[in-house]
């Protein structure tokens, strides 16, 4: 009830704005879960850039033998 008497909204204004800045907050909290575009794994957004970088099995690494680059999951275990 303040909250909606100090920013000048009252009832359906009110919730509209609430339900608009809560969505805009999930879509970018850092501890929000999304989904790797790559592999299709769920992961937080913070740990993304390093799960793209170092977890993915399709992240781009350089062959053992051209350099060339390949997916991680095409690479051959020895």
């Amino acid at each position: 009830m303040w909250t909606s008497i100090l920013l000048g909204l009252s009832g359906t204004s009110f919730r509209f704005h609430a339900l608009y800045f809560l969505q805009t907050h999930e879509d970018s909290c850092q501890y929000g879960f999304v989904k790797c575009q790559a592999c299709g794994e769920t992961v937080e957004r913070r740990q993304l850039t390093a799960h793209r970088e170092q977890d993915c099995t399709n992240r781009a690494v350089a062959c053992t033998y051209c350099g060339g680059e390949v997916r991680h999951s095409y690479m051959k275990v020895r």
